[in-house]
């Protein structure tokens, strides 16, 4: 599973992106984080009740069908699925006991604070028997601070309400990471690396007893934080400046195996990599659901053969079992997954998936 952060902060951009206001979205991410216990699970079952979702859907007209999509989709996909949902207001579920209408508290055109329009939603949409008003109020310190990621439309500026945060606390950009988005951004520095003009893969012809993590996990810890995404730029992976999901696990196979190979493989060739390498696919299909566990060193490639190419597919390698890698363009960078599951969870833009293993 990924963390509760991630899926807040999924759930915010989503909100956002529909054209809410930001105060609003607070406030029903307040009532989220008390309706999911903390967890902001699109597929959260009310312990000894029929409730479901982030919000906690109870005898919906269209329970079935929340229910269904969220289990049978991925969890990035369901969480946008139930933010629509609740945004739609299907069915019509509002009843403007806070005197406002569904609209106005949307865009919240009358510039109330967070806890107002927490309280807002609670009675006018959630409409417990008993509201546990302080509970959702607590949550504010839990789902703040917000990543907002680049969501369009919304905005506001009554974010905080009467506990909005000091603006001492309200952090700029450095010189430094200035001059950072500025190296990244420059068409130079976006245009493919020369490979002969960099270091040698290390050779020797295959580690001994297998997969060789060392030099992999070295790599990690030295460029994660450093190394960004790009696809025009994928052969900096040499240098550790930058790279794309398929390069990165290219150089991964080349540093774990010891090799003198110097090809960037792509999500469509590397299902020939890793047969060259002894590599087999134990299991495959459109169902993301893992059933075997995974070893240091083996592969998932997302996307079927065939139309993987570019954003059409995806790939990770598992460096420290059960862990996976990546370098994606969310993160803008190196990633860490708990699991394949995680893996296969978070990453949902794909229809069909394998898994490599020797």
């Amino acid at each position: 599973m990924s963390t509760m952060i991630e899926r807040k902060n999924y759930a915010a951009q989503c909100l956002l992106a529909r054209g809410l206001n930001k105060t609003t979205i607070i406030a029903i991410l307040c009532n989220g984080y008390h309706e999911s216990g903390g967890s902001f699970s699109p597929t959260q079952q009310q312990i000894g009740g029929s409730a479901f979702g982030i919000w906690q859907w109870d005898r919906n007209l269209r329970q079935g069908e929340i229910i269904s999509y969220a289990r049978s989709h991925s969890e990035k996909d369901a969480i946008k699925w139930q933010c629509n949902f609740l945004v739609d207001n299907r069915p019509n579920q509002w009843i403007a006991h806070a005197g406002i209408s569904w609209n106005d508290f949307l865009h919240n055109t009358g510039n109330r604070d967070w806890k107002w329009l927490t309280w807002a939603f609670c009675v006018s949409w959630e409409r417990p028997g008993v509201p546990l008003m302080q509970s959702r109020y607590n949550a504010y310190n839990k789902v703040m601070p917000i990543d907002w990621g680049n969501g369009g439309g919304g905005g506001g500026s009554n974010i905080g309400g009467d506990t909005k945060p000091s603006t001492t606390t309200k952090k700029y950009p450095t010189m430094s990471q200035c001059m950072s988005l500025y190296d990244k951004m420059h068409p130079h520095n976006n245009n493919p690396e020369n490979p002969d003009n960099n270091k040698p893969n290390p050779g020797g012809g295959g580690a001994v007893g297998g997969f060789d993590n060392t030099p992999c996990l070295a790599y990690y810890n030295t460029h994660h934080g450093h190394l960004y995404y790009s696809m025009p730029g994928r052969a900096g992976v040499y240098s550790g400046r930058s790279a794309d999901c398929s390069s990165f696990v290219s150089y991964m196979l080349h540093l774990g195996y010891h090799d003198n190979n110097t090809i960037l493989y792509t999500t469509e060739t590397l299902h020939d990599r890793l047969k060259g390498l002894g590599y087999q696919c134990i299991e495959q299909g459109a169902n993301r659901v893992a059933h075997h566990p995974f070893k240091t060193g083996d592969v998932i490639i997302l996307g079927r053969r065939g139309s993987s190419s570019g954003a059409g597919g995806h790939t990770g390698i598992c460096l420290e079992s059960p862990k996976i890698y990546d370098c994606n363009y969310t993160s803008n960078g190196l990633k860490i997954y708990a699991s394949g599951q995680a893996f296969l969870n978070w990453n949902y833009a794909t229809n069909y998936w394998y898994h490599y293993t020797k």
